[in-house]
């Protein structure tokens, strides 16, 4: 009959409440870096939207820009009119056409001011994105580390068991 040593029984229960512990550690930042993984990839969606959402007003702010053009060249050919030029002549086209290049120039600026908005967002997107894979692949490398740690340490406390039963002398196939 086999009698145990209360200490090796202790050793054992502490060696089980740590492997415990251990396991609800890992288990704890593992879901932390999910989490964190996941609030960055919602970050990166909303920098997208927003980047989609600056290219669409670079659209429209440019087309407002591109009517009140149009529409300040009408008003001048009319003012014009209403006053006796010929609107068709040479000169009063020049002033026409130097209204509407202003127009498509201002357009052509505020369209660029918005690109170079949307495309800060798309950084911030892509930088989100990095930062949800970094925070996976912190996660993957925890739990793997901490299994190859706790593979360790009890191969070492199977040792430290095999040795001292052999020290006792209890044969070597108890199995």
């Amino acid at each position: 009959m086999c009698t145990s040593d209360p200490s090796s029984i202790l050793s054992g229960i502490a060696s089980i409440a740590g492997i415990i512990n251990k396991v609800n550690d890992v288990n704890q930042t593992v879901q932390e870096q999910d989490y964190r993984a996941q609030v960055a990839i919602n970050n990166a969606k909303t920098a997208e939207n927003e980047a989609l959402r600056q290219r669409q007003l670079g659209i429209d702010e440019s087309r407002r820009e591109k009517i009140l053009g149009f529409q300040e060249a009408n008003k001048m050919a009319a003012k014009n009119a209403a006053s006796g030029f010929n609107v068709s002549s040479e000169t009063m086209t020049y002033g026409y056409n130097d209204v509407l290049s202003s127009a498509y120039s201002n357009a052509e600026s505020i369209k660029e001011a918005y690109e170079l908005n949307a495309q800060s967002y798309d950084d911030q997107a892509k930088s989100y994105y990095e930062s949800a894979s970094l925070a996976k692949e912190n996660a993957k490398n925890y739990l793997l580390n901490s299994a190859l740690v706790g593979l360790g340490q009890a191969s070492l406390a199977a040792s430290d068991w095999y040795n001292k039963r052999q020290e006792e002398g209890f044969p070597h196939d108890l199995f």
